[in-house]
Protein backbone atom coordinates (compact mmCIF):
# COMPACT_ATOMS: atom_id res chain seq x y z
CA UNK A 1 0.00 0.00 0.00
CA UNK A 2 1.29 3.45 -0.87
CA UNK A 3 1.90 5.84 1.96
CA UNK A 4 -0.96 8.33 2.39
CA UNK A 5 -0.56 11.83 1.11
CA UNK A 6 0.29 14.24 3.91
CA UNK A 7 -1.59 17.50 4.00
CA UNK A 8 0.68 20.52 4.19
CA UNK A 9 0.04 23.24 6.75
CA UNK A 10 -0.67 26.83 5.82
CA UNK A 11 0.69 30.03 7.28
CA UNK A 12 -0.20 28.94 10.79
CA UNK A 13 3.18 27.24 11.31
CA UNK A 14 4.86 30.11 13.25
CA UNK A 15 1.84 30.47 15.52
CA UNK A 16 1.70 26.73 16.14
CA UNK A 17 5.43 26.65 16.89
CA UNK A 18 4.95 29.32 19.55
CA UNK A 19 2.03 27.35 20.99
CA UNK A 20 4.08 24.16 21.17
CA UNK A 21 6.97 25.92 22.90
CA UNK A 22 4.66 26.97 25.73
CA UNK A 23 2.52 23.83 25.88
CA UNK A 24 2.63 21.44 28.82
CA UNK A 25 4.49 18.13 28.42
CA UNK A 26 2.67 15.20 26.87
CA UNK A 27 1.64 11.91 28.44
CA UNK A 28 2.87 11.51 32.02
CA UNK A 29 2.14 9.40 35.10
CA UNK A 30 -0.97 11.39 36.04
CA UNK A 31 -2.33 11.10 32.50
CA UNK A 32 -1.89 7.34 32.58
CA UNK A 33 -3.64 6.99 35.92
CA UNK A 34 -6.61 9.08 34.81
CA UNK A 35 -6.93 7.32 31.47
CA UNK A 36 -6.69 3.86 33.05
CA UNK A 37 -9.37 4.78 35.59
CA UNK A 38 -11.68 5.93 32.79
CA UNK A 39 -11.10 2.82 30.68
CA UNK A 40 -11.62 0.45 33.61
CA UNK A 41 -14.88 2.10 34.67
CA UNK A 42 -16.26 1.99 31.15
CA UNK A 43 -14.82 -1.41 30.21
CA UNK A 44 -12.96 -0.05 27.17
CA UNK A 45 -9.83 -1.93 25.98
CA UNK A 46 -6.65 0.17 25.78
CA UNK A 47 -3.92 -0.60 23.23
CA UNK A 48 -0.54 1.12 23.38
CA UNK A 49 1.03 2.71 20.32
CA UNK A 50 4.41 1.48 19.07
CA UNK A 51 6.82 1.38 22.03
CA UNK A 52 4.42 3.23 24.29
CA UNK A 53 3.76 0.24 26.50
CA UNK A 54 4.05 2.16 29.76
CA UNK A 55 1.26 4.59 28.86
CA UNK A 56 -0.76 2.79 31.52
CA UNK A 57 0.33 0.01 33.85
CA UNK A 58 -0.06 -3.32 32.10
CA UNK A 59 -1.66 -4.68 35.27
CA UNK A 60 -4.72 -2.56 34.50
CA UNK A 61 -7.79 -4.63 33.71
CA UNK A 62 -8.25 -2.46 30.60
CA UNK A 63 -4.80 -3.12 29.08
CA UNK A 64 -5.17 -5.00 25.79
CA UNK A 65 -1.56 -5.03 24.57
CA UNK A 66 0.65 -3.05 22.23
CA UNK A 67 0.72 -2.33 18.54
CA UNK A 68 3.79 -2.23 16.33
CA UNK A 69 5.77 -5.16 14.96
CA UNK A 70 4.35 -8.60 15.74
CA UNK A 71 1.24 -7.62 17.72
CA UNK A 72 -1.29 -10.06 19.13
CA UNK A 73 -3.47 -11.18 16.18
CA UNK A 74 -6.53 -11.10 18.45
CA UNK A 75 -5.84 -7.46 19.30
CA UNK A 76 -5.42 -6.64 15.62
CA UNK A 77 -8.79 -8.21 14.86
CA UNK A 78 -10.44 -6.27 17.70
CA UNK A 79 -9.24 -3.01 16.20
CA UNK A 80 -10.41 -4.01 12.73
CA UNK A 81 -13.85 -4.86 14.12
CA UNK A 82 -14.19 -1.72 16.26
CA UNK A 83 -16.85 0.80 15.23
CA UNK A 84 -15.28 3.60 17.30
CA UNK A 85 -11.60 4.42 17.82
CA UNK A 86 -10.55 6.94 20.46
CA UNK A 87 -6.90 7.84 19.79
CA UNK A 88 -5.31 9.97 22.50
CA UNK A 89 -1.82 11.41 22.05
CA UNK A 90 -0.70 8.96 19.36
CA UNK A 91 0.22 10.04 15.83
CA UNK A 92 -0.95 6.78 14.27
CA UNK A 93 2.37 6.34 12.51
CA UNK A 94 3.55 3.63 10.17
CA UNK A 95 4.66 1.12 12.83
CA UNK A 96 1.55 1.50 14.99
CA UNK A 97 -0.81 1.04 12.03
CA UNK A 98 1.20 -1.65 10.19
CA UNK A 99 1.93 0.58 7.24
CA UNK A 100 -1.37 2.48 7.43
CA UNK A 101 -3.35 -0.73 6.86
CA UNK A 102 -4.66 -1.62 10.33
CA UNK A 103 -6.40 1.74 10.43
CA UNK A 104 -6.57 3.43 7.05
CA UNK A 105 -6.57 7.22 6.60
CA UNK A 106 -10.24 7.18 5.57
CA UNK A 107 -11.17 4.34 8.04
CA UNK A 108 -14.47 3.39 6.33
CA UNK A 109 -17.04 1.99 8.74
CA UNK A 110 -15.20 3.35 11.78
CA UNK A 111 -15.63 6.59 13.69
CA UNK A 112 -12.28 8.15 14.61
CA UNK A 113 -11.88 10.61 17.47
CA UNK A 114 -8.31 11.90 17.43
CA UNK A 115 -6.98 13.85 20.42
CA UNK A 116 -3.53 15.40 20.00
CA UNK A 117 -1.76 18.48 21.39
CA UNK A 118 -0.23 19.47 18.03
CA UNK A 119 -2.74 21.18 15.72
CA UNK A 120 -0.60 20.36 12.70
CA UNK A 121 -0.86 16.63 13.39
CA UNK A 122 -4.65 16.51 13.40
CA UNK A 123 -6.11 15.64 9.99
CA UNK A 124 -2.61 15.63 8.52
CA UNK A 125 -2.78 11.96 7.54
CA UNK A 126 -5.96 10.60 9.13
CA UNK A 127 -9.30 12.21 8.46
CA UNK A 128 -10.81 12.31 11.92
CA UNK A 129 -14.55 12.46 12.44
CA UNK A 130 -13.77 14.54 15.52
CA UNK A 131 -10.37 16.20 15.92
CA UNK A 132 -9.64 17.53 19.41
CA UNK A 133 -6.58 19.72 19.94
CA UNK A 134 -5.73 19.85 23.62
CA UNK A 135 -3.28 18.72 26.26
CA UNK A 136 -3.71 14.97 26.70
CA UNK A 137 -3.34 15.25 30.48
CA UNK A 138 -6.27 17.65 30.72
CA UNK A 139 -8.31 15.44 28.40
CA UNK A 140 -7.62 12.29 30.45
CA UNK A 141 -8.53 14.06 33.68
CA UNK A 142 -11.77 15.24 32.09
CA UNK A 143 -12.66 11.67 31.13
CA UNK A 144 -12.64 10.58 34.77
CA UNK A 145 -15.53 12.98 35.43
CA UNK A 146 -17.82 11.29 32.92
CA UNK A 147 -20.61 9.21 34.40
CA UNK A 148 -19.99 5.59 33.40
CA UNK A 149 -22.55 3.27 31.93
CA UNK A 150 -24.75 1.29 34.30
CA UNK A 151 -23.17 -1.84 32.85
CA UNK A 152 -19.58 -1.46 31.56
CA UNK A 153 -18.54 -2.97 28.25
CA UNK A 154 -17.15 -6.49 28.42
CA UNK A 155 -14.43 -5.76 25.87
CA UNK A 156 -11.77 -4.65 28.35
CA UNK A 157 -11.86 -7.82 30.44
CA UNK A 158 -11.89 -10.02 27.34
CA UNK A 159 -9.01 -8.17 25.69
CA UNK A 160 -6.94 -8.18 28.89
CA UNK A 161 -7.37 -11.95 29.24
CA UNK A 162 -6.25 -12.39 25.63
CA UNK A 163 -3.17 -10.25 26.30
CA UNK A 164 -2.27 -12.24 29.43
CA UNK A 165 -2.37 -15.44 27.40
CA UNK A 166 -0.35 -13.84 24.56
CA UNK A 167 2.32 -12.49 26.92
CA UNK A 168 2.82 -15.76 28.79
CA UNK A 169 5.54 -17.90 27.15
CA UNK A 170 4.55 -21.48 26.40
CA UNK A 171 6.93 -24.47 26.62
CA UNK A 172 8.72 -25.12 23.33
CA UNK A 173 10.21 -28.50 22.52
CA UNK A 174 13.72 -28.67 21.12
CA UNK A 175 14.65 -25.08 22.02
CA UNK A 176 17.94 -24.80 23.90
CA UNK A 177 17.42 -21.24 25.09
CA UNK A 178 13.91 -19.78 24.94
CA UNK A 179 14.11 -16.00 25.21
CA UNK A 180 10.43 -15.84 26.14
CA UNK A 181 11.16 -17.92 29.24
CA UNK A 182 14.20 -15.74 29.96
CA UNK A 183 12.09 -12.58 29.89
CA UNK A 184 9.49 -14.20 32.15
CA UNK A 185 12.21 -15.18 34.64
CA UNK A 186 13.61 -11.64 34.67
CA UNK A 187 10.11 -10.29 35.12
CA UNK A 188 9.70 -12.32 38.30
CA UNK A 189 13.07 -11.26 39.71
CA UNK A 190 13.18 -7.57 38.77
CA UNK A 191 9.56 -6.47 39.04
CA UNK A 192 7.81 -4.43 36.32
CA UNK A 193 7.20 -1.40 38.52
CA UNK A 194 10.87 -0.86 39.38
CA UNK A 195 12.86 -1.81 36.28
CA UNK A 196 13.22 0.65 33.38
CA UNK A 197 13.57 -1.39 30.19
CA UNK A 198 15.75 0.37 27.59
CA UNK A 199 16.28 -1.05 24.11
CA UNK A 200 17.42 -0.01 20.68
CA UNK A 201 16.07 -1.07 17.31
CA UNK A 202 16.23 -4.71 16.27
CA UNK A 203 14.32 -7.96 16.20
CA UNK A 204 15.61 -8.85 19.68
CA UNK A 205 13.30 -6.22 21.18
CA UNK A 206 10.23 -8.16 20.09
CA UNK A 207 10.71 -10.69 22.89
CA UNK A 208 10.53 -7.91 25.46
CA UNK A 209 7.64 -6.08 23.83
CA UNK A 210 5.63 -9.28 23.94
CA UNK A 211 6.61 -10.94 27.23
CA UNK A 212 7.58 -8.09 29.56
CA UNK A 213 4.76 -6.58 31.63
CA UNK A 214 5.50 -2.87 31.85
CA UNK A 215 4.50 -0.81 34.84
CA UNK A 216 3.33 2.80 34.74
CA UNK A 217 5.65 5.48 33.43
CA UNK A 218 8.56 5.61 33.37
CA UNK A 219 9.33 1.94 32.71
CA UNK A 220 10.16 1.95 28.98
CA UNK A 221 12.73 3.86 26.95
CA UNK A 222 12.84 2.84 23.29
CA UNK A 223 13.18 4.58 19.91
CA UNK A 224 10.24 4.88 17.54
CA UNK A 225 12.44 5.88 14.59
CA UNK A 226 14.43 2.65 14.17
CA UNK A 227 17.54 4.06 15.88
CA UNK A 228 20.06 1.33 16.69
CA UNK A 229 22.43 1.76 19.60
CA UNK A 230 19.83 3.46 21.79
CA UNK A 231 19.51 0.99 24.65
CA UNK A 232 22.86 1.37 26.43
CA UNK A 233 23.02 5.20 26.59
CA UNK A 234 19.31 5.32 27.44
CA UNK A 235 19.87 3.01 30.40
CA UNK A 236 22.81 5.08 31.61
CA UNK A 237 20.71 8.25 31.39
CA UNK A 238 17.79 6.58 33.18
CA UNK A 239 20.07 5.38 35.98
CA UNK A 240 21.47 8.89 36.42
CA UNK A 241 18.02 10.46 36.41
CA UNK A 242 16.39 7.88 38.71
CA UNK A 243 19.18 6.39 40.84
CA UNK A 244 16.76 4.44 43.06
CA UNK A 245 15.45 2.47 40.08
CA UNK A 246 17.12 -0.32 38.10
CA UNK A 247 17.82 0.54 34.46
CA UNK A 248 18.13 -2.46 32.13
CA UNK A 249 19.89 -2.05 28.78
CA UNK A 250 18.87 -4.48 26.03
CA UNK A 251 20.87 -4.70 22.83
CA UNK A 252 21.59 -6.89 19.86
CA UNK A 253 25.23 -7.54 18.97
CA UNK A 254 25.48 -4.76 16.39
CA UNK A 255 23.23 -2.58 18.49
CA UNK A 256 25.59 -2.79 21.47
CA UNK A 257 28.74 -2.20 19.42
CA UNK A 258 27.39 1.16 18.25
CA UNK A 259 27.38 2.76 21.70
CA UNK A 260 28.93 0.21 24.04
CA UNK A 261 31.55 2.77 25.04
CA UNK A 262 28.86 4.39 27.21
CA UNK A 263 29.65 1.71 29.79
CA UNK A 264 32.57 3.97 30.69
CA UNK A 265 30.08 6.75 31.48
CA UNK A 266 28.17 4.38 33.74
CA UNK A 267 31.37 3.47 35.58
CA UNK A 268 32.39 7.12 35.89
CA UNK A 269 29.12 8.03 37.62
CA UNK A 270 28.79 4.74 39.54
CA UNK A 271 25.28 4.07 38.26
CA UNK A 272 23.11 1.03 38.98
CA UNK A 273 22.57 -0.61 35.63
CA UNK A 274 22.14 -4.08 34.16
CA UNK A 275 22.51 -5.23 30.58
CA UNK A 276 21.43 -8.10 28.35
CA UNK A 277 22.93 -8.79 24.94
CA UNK A 278 21.30 -10.83 22.19
CA UNK A 279 23.83 -12.21 19.71
CA UNK A 280 22.62 -12.82 16.17
CA UNK A 281 26.00 -13.02 14.41
CA UNK A 282 24.59 -11.76 11.16
CA UNK A 283 24.44 -8.50 9.25
CA UNK A 284 20.91 -8.76 7.91
CA UNK A 285 17.55 -10.40 8.53
CA UNK A 286 16.17 -13.49 6.86
CA UNK A 287 15.94 -14.22 3.98
CA UNK A 288 19.07 -12.13 3.34
CA UNK A 289 21.30 -13.78 5.95
CA UNK A 290 23.08 -16.08 3.51
CA UNK A 291 26.75 -15.07 3.38
CA UNK A 292 26.22 -12.39 6.00
CA UNK A 293 27.18 -14.28 9.14
CA UNK A 294 30.09 -12.73 11.00
CA UNK A 295 32.17 -13.62 14.07
CA UNK A 296 31.03 -11.94 17.25
CA UNK A 297 33.10 -10.40 20.08
CA UNK A 298 32.98 -11.90 23.56
CA UNK A 299 30.83 -9.23 25.16
CA UNK A 300 31.28 -10.36 28.75
CA UNK A 301 35.01 -9.71 28.38
CA UNK A 302 34.25 -6.38 26.75
CA UNK A 303 32.06 -5.34 29.68
CA UNK A 304 34.68 -6.40 32.22
CA UNK A 305 37.31 -4.07 30.75
CA UNK A 306 35.80 -0.82 32.09
CA UNK A 307 35.02 -2.48 35.42
CA UNK A 308 31.56 -4.05 35.15
CA UNK A 309 30.72 -7.36 36.76
CA UNK A 310 30.70 -9.73 33.84
CA UNK A 311 28.01 -12.33 33.46
CA UNK A 312 28.70 -16.02 33.26
CA UNK A 313 26.84 -18.50 31.03
CA UNK A 314 24.34 -20.50 33.04
CA UNK A 315 22.02 -23.24 31.72
CA UNK A 316 18.32 -22.59 32.24
CA UNK A 317 17.91 -26.00 33.88
CA UNK A 318 20.11 -24.81 36.75
CA UNK A 319 17.46 -22.27 37.73
CA UNK A 320 18.03 -18.73 38.98
CA UNK A 321 20.65 -17.82 41.52
CA UNK A 322 19.52 -17.19 45.10
CA UNK A 323 19.98 -13.41 44.88
CA UNK A 324 16.72 -11.64 44.10
CA UNK A 325 18.02 -8.91 41.80
CA UNK A 326 21.13 -7.00 40.75
CA UNK A 327 22.28 -4.46 43.30
CA UNK A 328 25.04 -2.60 41.49
CA UNK A 329 26.85 -2.79 38.20
CA UNK A 330 30.35 -2.47 39.65
CA UNK A 331 32.46 -5.03 41.47
CA UNK A 332 33.33 -4.20 45.06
Amino acid sequence: MKKPRIRSSSGSAPRNARWRSSAAPGWDVSTGLHFAAFAERWGIPVAGAFRRQDAIANTSSAWAGNLGYGPNPKLVQRIRDADLLLVVGARLGEATTDGYTLVTPDHPGQTLIHVHPDPEELNRVYHADMAVCCDVGIFAEMLTGLKPLDKPFAGAAEAHAEWLDWSTPKPREGVTLDLGQCVAAMRERLGPDDAIICNGAGNFSGWWHRYWHYGAQPTQLAPTSGAMGYGTPAAVAAALRLPDRLAVALAGDGDFMMNGQELATAIQHDVKHAGADHRQRRLWNDPHASGARVPCPTFRHHAAQPGFCRARPRPMAAGPKPSSRPTNSRPR
